[in-house]
């Protein structure tokens, strides 16, 4: 009896989604976070839907390199790690951070604390369509996994 193997995205065919979803999508700054977030720091996507502001960047406005997850939006109810400290993911959180102050979605009048956002906001999914994130969260549980 052989046993199946989870579908995996190449590296090529992951670029390749990162391509379209710039080229495509209508919010594609949240979306190439959302799909970074998950190929390199291993979130899930509950997890990208449910992290505050405030968990990713420091009161002074300073992303956090090293992000803990609390325990009632990870899997098995464990809080955990996460690093955020991939090059392209950073470069995606700074221009969707900036992208959400530019539209007014959940920001605060004084830009010098959490970089004019909310702190106890949704980081992506509030200001996300709710299709979509039901998308990607399908997708997930669709069996495929991302390879590096």
């Amino acid at each position: 009896m052989e046993l199946k193997r989870a579908k995996v995205l190449t590296p090529a065919k992951f670029r390749h989604l990162l391509r379209v979803t710039e080229a495509t999508s209508r919010f594609p700054e949240r979306d190439i976070l959302i799909l970074l977030l998950g190929v390199t720091c291993g979130m899930r996507v509950t997890e990208i839907a449910r992290i505050e502001t405030r968990v990713v960047l420091a009161k002074s406005g300073a992303r956090r390199e090293e992000v803990s997850l609390r325990g009632s939006i990870t899997k098995g109810c464990r809080p955990r790690c996460i690093y955020l400290s991939h090059e392209r993911a950073i470069a995606a959180f700074d221009r969707y951070v900036e992208w959400r102050y530019q539209r007014g979605a959940g920001t605060a009048l004084d830009r010098r604390e959490y970089r004019g956002l909310m702190p106890h906001t949704w980081l992506t999914s509030k200001y996300a369509n709710n299709g979509q994130v039901a998308f990607l969260a399908n997708q997930a549980d669709s069996g495929f996994k991302f390879v590096h």
